[in-house]
């Protein structure tokens, strides 16, 4: 009751996305430290049930809070790179960050602390309802865009210097790795035509972006015909010289601008795929593990995956 009372989680789990506990600020969450926090809170919620809640809505707190910084550095990074000016709450927000490395740096770590965490708590299959119940899936999709990928011109220099992006881990990190593997174990212990319906809306939204970027980086007028993917061409207006190297001007600051945003779109759209695949895998495996006959929920996923707006997805 006391503890209820107090809920000291929210103090608690701040520190994972706060400058002054990470590094090289401090070094108190170095050697595995989050996972070690994460396994004393999955501890606290397997014996206490009642505060199983407030525990979890103290972490869905800090992923928004990682996803809210991530947002923002993204933005500062393309009006420092490219000219573009800032929304007025990036811009307030950008007075208390001196130095946008740093501040990416800083990112990168509580995506990783936080996503160490939950990976945790993951493990104990009861937890997972209660997780998706308080948002706690969408916001993993969201850290997955926001919390992995550099803005601005570094995201063009790294995948210009890879020979394939699409099976390379751009994110120098295990994070997005951590993330895939929370969504495989979630789907493993939840209703897949739950999470089928929630990453088939995030997929068709993200693709509906990258079509955006598409003609923006052919320069044509933006329509409502979101079907048509015109990538004829599509590298026509690229030079023929390392990305990172491509001379400051402003018609390649629009380029590298429209560059950047295709390959962080084209990265997440990637990352969805492959999340849908595990879930439609995962609940494939249930089924044979069930036997003969089809259950209920196998019903559903399976309508899920057959509907005509699934096929246009596809």
């Amino acid at each position: 009751k006391v503890v209820t009372e107090t809920n000291p989680f929210p103090t608690l789990l701040s520190v994972f996305c706060s400058p002054k506990y990470a590094m090289p600020n401090s070094r108190c969450l170095l050697n595995e430290m989050s996972a070690i926090v994460g396994t004393g809170i999955d501890e606290i919620m397997r014996h206490n049930p009642s505060l199983r809640n407030i525990v979890l809505i103290a972490i869905i707190q800090v992923m928004k809070r990682i996803v809210f910084i991530g947002k923002n550095l993204t933005t500062l990074e393309d009006a420092r790179d490219f000219g573009i000016a800032a929304p007025s709450s990036s811009q307030e927000a950008s007075m208390h960050v001196p130095d946008l490395e740093v501040a990416r740096t800083h990112l990168m770590q509580y995506g990783y602390n936080i996503t160490q965490l939950i990976e945790q708590i993951l493990h104990n299959e009861d937890h997972i309802p209660h997780f998706i119940e308080v948002g706690g899936f969408d916001l993993l999709l969201d850290l997955a865009l926001w919390s992995t990928m550099p803005g601005g011109r570094q995201v063009v220099a790294h995948i210009s210097c890879l020979s394939s992006p699409s099976i390379s881990n751009v994110t120098h990190s295990s994070t997005s790795s951590t993330l895939s593997a929370a969504v495989k174990t979630i789907a493993t212990h939840h209703d897949p035509q739950k999470l089928i319906k929630l990453l088939a809306a995030a997929l068709e939204s993200r693709i509906l972006h990258l079509n955006i970027c598409i003609k923006a980086l052919r320069n044509d007028r933006i329509s409502d015909d979101a079907e048509k993917f015109m990538c004829d061409g599509l590298t026509e207006r690229i030079p023929c010289v390392p990305l990172h190297d491509i001379q400051e001007s402003e018609g390649n600051s629009t380029l590298i601008h429209n560059l950047s945003t295709l390959f962080r779109s084209i990265i997440s759209v990637d990352w969805l795929v492959n999340s849908l695949a595990t879930v439609v895998k995962a609940a494939c495996q249930r089924s044979n593990d069930a036997g003969v006959g089809l259950g209920r929920s196998e019903r559903e996923w399976k309508k899920e995956i057959s509907s005509k707006s699934f096929e246009n997805l596809i």
